[in-house]
């Protein structure tokens, strides 16, 4: 491609962001990338989290993927439920005082 053909390309790239941001093409690299806790943003291939492209963002609903499915995101699901499942088995067997720590527990991880 000639310099001036580069030149227009690039501008055509800019205009077309510009007036339609959410429909302009972009080009992906087939890598992602997630935060995980303690370890910040790592770079995927395993197509886990927001895709990486290389010209323009993809969206918001693609960059929440990136905190959504990190490795921690799934430790925390999975330790969210046994928790839970904790928690019912006290409150069904336990006595007052447990289920009284229960029940603030509960309410301690519904509030955040």
């Amino acid at each position: 491609m000639t310099r001036i053909g580069r030149w227009l390309a690039y501008q055509m790239r800019k205009w077309a962001d510009r007036i339609d941001h959410h429909g302009a093409p972009k080009v992906l690299t087939g890598w992602t990338f997630t935060y995980e806790t303690h370890r910040g943003v790592v770079v995927r291939h395993d197509g886990k989290g927001c895709r990486i492209a290389v010209l323009g963002y993809l969206g918001d609903a693609e960059y929440a993927k990136a905190h959504s499915e990190s490795d921690t995101a799934a430790a925390e699901r999975e330790d969210r439920a046994r928790t839970e499942a904790w928690l019912d088995e006290i409150e069904r067997g336990g006595d007052d005082q447990q289920r009284a720590a229960a029940v603030k527990v509960r309410e301690m991880l519904r509030d955040g």
